[in-house]
């Protein structure tokens, strides 16, 4: 296991965070 490869898995894990954060948001706004 290198830096990189480290980097990258929480680099994917923050993008599919956030990703959640925006299909959150959307569904609050579906449901105002």
């Amino acid at each position: 296991m290198t830096l990189k490869n480290l980097s990258k898995r929480g680099h994917k894990k923050m993008t599919t965070i956030q990703k959640a954060k925006q299909v959150v948001k959307k569904r609050w706004l579906n449901i105002e």
